[in-house]
């Protein structure tokens, strides 16, 4: 009855043949069922089976997307990189390229993830400041787009509030840092700035201040940065130009007993202007505002009469206010028939030149220009209106997109960012110049010639 058949044989021919569908199906259910682990470990039983069967090439490749689910995506492309090879006939060659291609997408993505630099923006978002955050965070937003959509590395923004506040604006650096940022742009003012700057320099993280004027954010820190030319640079700023640009061999200086800032300037203009070979005849200190107008009779004539240039350090909150007593000096001045060369720190952009005044030649120091007739300042007005919904840019989203884009130009070069920072030449940006001397602090400024019918030229 059993003739011919070992028993051993006879064993070997009840054990019943495994059910490769079911199987197959049971790795599909766990696959479906997002377990792609489980259904990894099935599909490779099934297609390292020997020998080859027809779910061989269905369960690599079912094999190669679980590994593509579970993130392993160098895997993947290992495993279905040669099924072309082994499988040149298979229906489901086109299949398995497509699956590996889009894992080597991920791949490359991954490289480029691991390579974003993060960049922190430290504003506030309290209603009393919303409106300069966000004019500047739109500038500093669209600096970043640009650099991404042309350069690298990618930079990523990561923003924290400051809460308007000394400790709002520590913890939100504090924040940022933690975050691993390579660099801080914020917060606004001098008193939140002083708090950051404490944390950022402890980290080593470099911190741009874009408004601050605070003469002392910087003083021993070698981190911390101010984008804004405080307002002492800006006396030596003109020192500089007056000797160098201006050609003036001899210069007097005004400035107001009682007002720091005015003093200040003076001092830093007076000492620049020395150093620079120039002769200080005289150095006049007014006992009150009202006094700007009587100059002529304060200083006299004789000694107006031994300068080529006069400095005037005047300083006031409110623009409007400067510009009034300028104007009301120089009138004063004009009238005396001298060719002086009058010198200010500040913009006098609203000062208007009466007859009397015509005939001094007036030139002073600013911090921000916007040429309208260049393709970048008119690109950028351009997509700063479809973003704000067809607001126009004003002097701090200017400001908050030059100084990103200093920055940036910076971010993933060689050697150490505040060094490279130091290091770097003039930017050139829309509305602002940005070159930062040892001390980190702006010394990059406009140079103004008021002309006698209004006019601005800047150099």
């Amino acid at each position: 009855m059993f003739s011919g058949l070992t028993t051993a044989a006879l064993g070997q021919q009840l054990v019943p043949e495994p059910d490769i569908n079911a199987e197959f199906e049971a790795a599909l259910a766990s696959f479906e069922s997002e377990e792609y682990a489980v259904a990894f470990f099935s599909f490779r039983e099934l297609y390292e089976r020997v020998p080859d069967h027809p779910k061989t090439t269905a369960a690599l490749l079912m094999a190669g997307k679980s590994l593509y689910r579970l993130g392993e995506y160098a895997s993947c492309v290992e495993l279905l990189g040669a099924f072309h090879t082994r499988f040149p006939n298979s229906a489901y060659l086109q299949e398995a390229e497509r699956v590996v291609a889009f894992a080597r997408l991920e791949l490359g993505k991954s490289v480029l993830q691991s390579q974003v630099v993060r960049v922190g923006v430290a504003l506030p978002l309290s209603s009393g400041q919303h409106v300069l955050t966000q004019a500047l965070f739109n500038g500093i937003h669209m600096a970043v787009s640009d650099h991404n959509a042309r350069e690298l590395p990618l930079v990523q923004l990561i923003f924290r509030d400051t809460q308007n506040t000394a400790e709002g604006a520590r913890r939100a650096v504090a924040e940022l840092i933690d975050e691993g940022v390579a660099a801080i742009v914020g917060p606004l003012f001098s008193k939140e700035v002083h708090a950051a700057a404490r944390e950022a320099e402890r980290a080593r993280v470099v911190l741009i201040a874009p408004l601050a004027t605070d003469e002392y954010i910087t003083r021993g820190r070698s981190y911390i940065f101010q984008a804004n030319a405080t307002l002492i640079e800006r006396g030596r700023f003109m020192a500089r130009e007056a000797v160098e640009n201006l050609q003036l061999g001899t210069v007097g200086v005004v400035a107001e007993d009682g007002n720091p800032v005015s003093i200040a300037m003076a001092r830093s203009f007076a000492q620049e202007a020395a150093r620079r070979g120039a002769v200080v005849a005289f150095d006049v200190r007014l006992k009150s505002f009202s006094d700007w107008l009587r100059l002529p009779e304060l200083i006299g004539i004789e000694r107006l009469s031994m300068v080529d240039g006069l400095y005037l350090s005047v300083h006031r909150e409110f623009e409007r206010d400067v510009e009034r007593v300028v104007q009301g000096a120089l009138s004063r001045l004009g009238r005396t028939g001298s060719r002086l060369h009058i010198l200010g720190a500040s913009a006098w952009h609203g000062v208007e030149l009466d007859l009397s005044a015509e005939r001094l030649s007036v030139s002073y120091a600013g911090v921000f220009h916007v040429n309208e007739i260049r393709n970048d300042v008119r690109n950028f007005r351009q997509a700063y209106r479809v973003l704000s919904q067809g607001t126009e840019p004003d002097r701090l989203a200017y400001t908050g997109y030059d100084v990103m884009r200093a920055l940036l130009f910076q971010v993933g070069k060689d050697g150490s960012l505040a060094a490279n920072l130091k290091r770097a030449p003039v930017y050139d940006g829309l509305g602002t110049r940005i070159r930062f001397d040892d001390r980190q602090r702006n010394t990059a400024l406009y140079l103004f010639n008021h002309s006698p019918g209004g006019g601005i030229l800047a150099y």
